[in-house]
């Protein structure tokens, strides 16, 4: 037997164990559980909210939802029990009751001294599903405070809130651009509508939207072809900072993938790439380079020319100085052809001379094999 009972215990605390990781994973941030029968314990305890929290999930479930809406069930005869019939004790359900709410479907009823009478109900109106808690409740002889009050609720909620709708499926929210597209931009639009229960006459503009683009938070382009319901990110409304409602972003139409425009793609991100912009790097310095150079031979070149035609002039000069002082001509006509010879003629009769030192048909000086080897050398 204590064996039996240490196994007890220790399934016991494992199923309380659940119960509070369940309580947290469904956003409960004031409940803890210390048994699985609700009986009072200063340690366990939970609040309306959590509790709607709670019942929110658990409608979820066709066989929960089967089990708290039925009003009676018929338990036939075991070994130990006879038959017998089972009544659920939520007056909302009743239809004999004056508690009898006709929008109704459960949920779940409790009592304990400490606790007072509590009720965790549903119900819905014009397609408007509403969770109720009340707790505490009273029990007098004319009135249970938890059904009133719980009327009295919904009977408010169904004349001061609506659904509203704060998003359309057919709008178009936010236009995106398109690499390498027949477009350079596609227009978005919520997947699905989004519908919201606000106070009646609520200014729906003053909600807030977010959007989230799914290329944006890669870090990539949205490139072509995009097709027409592709999903392209997630809107999310928010009020007061809270997230009410979400939707899909879906593309409103197709974008074909342009040829052109893909191959403009292609290169642009090619030339981002870091070593294909070091190496165009490279070639410029080399190019200007080469160009300094050319310039650096042209102009060494120039002056090398131009001391030749000097030199030539120079001894063509000496030349004609030293014929005429041996031809023993006067001193005025000696003079006479200085000037000639200073302004590149030379003198009548002497036509020939520096011809052996200057062949070149264009009385240029011939280049030495030093600068033809340096010309060469630069040339492609």
């Amino acid at each position: 037997m204590q064996h039996s009972g240490g196994i007890h215990i220790r399934l016991h605390q494992f199923l309380v164990n659940l119960m509070n990781q369940r309580a947290k994973e469904l956003g409960c941030t004031g409940t803890n559980f210390t048994n699985c029968n609700g009986l009072e314990d200063s340690s366990h305890y939970t609040t309306a909210y959590d509790l709607s929290l709670i019942a929110r999930e658990a409608v979820k479930h066709e066989l929960f939802m089967k089990v708290c809406g039925t009003q009676s069930y018929a338990v036939p005869a075991t070994n130990v029990n006879p038959a017998r019939n089972l009544t659920n004790t939520n007056l909302l359900l009743d239809p004999n009751s004056n508690y009898h709410y006709e929008n109704a479907y459960g949920i779940k009823t409790g009592f304990y001294t400490a606790a007072g009478h509590c009720l965790v109900s549903g119900a819905t109106n014009n397609d408007m599903n509403l969770i109720c808690v009340v707790l505490g409740g009273e029990e007098t002889d004319k009135v249970r405070t938890e059904y009133a009050d719980t009327i009295a609720l919904y009977d408010w909620a169904w004349a001061n809130y609506s659904y509203q709708q704060v998003l359309s499926s057919t709008a178009t929210l936010k236009q995106l651009s398109v690499s390498a597209g027949t477009s350079d931009a596609v227009g978005v639009r919520a997947e699905t509508a989004v519908s919201l229960v606000l106070p009646n006459g609520f200014d729906v503009s003053t909600l807030e939207t977010q959007y989230v683009f799914y290329n944006e938070r890669d870090g990539k382009p949205l490139n072509a072809p995009v097709n027409a319901g592709d999903r392209l990110g997630e809107v999310t409304v928010l009020k007061d900072g809270t997230a009410c409602g979400t939707s899909y972003l879906v593309a409103t139409s197709t974008v074909e993938l342009s040829k052109t425009q893909y191959l403009h793609s292609q290169f642009r991100q090619v030339f981002k790439q870091p070593i294909v912009r070091s190496l165009i790097t490279v070639i410029i310095i080399i190019f200007a380079l080469y160009l300094i150079l050319v310039c650096f031979y042209r102009i060494q070149r120039i002056r090398h020319l131009r001391s030749i035609r000097q030199a030539k002039h120079r001894r063509a000069e000496s030349l004609a100085h030293q014929e005429i002082v041996r031809s023993g001509l006067p001193e005025d006509e000696l003079f006479y052809l200085e000037k000639e010879t200073s302004n590149g003629e030379a003198p009548a009769g002497e036509d020939n001379i520096g011809e052996n030192e200057f062949s070149d048909e264009n009385d240029v000086a011939p280049k030495d094999k030093t600068e033809d080897d340096f010309s060469d050398m630069l040339k492609f």
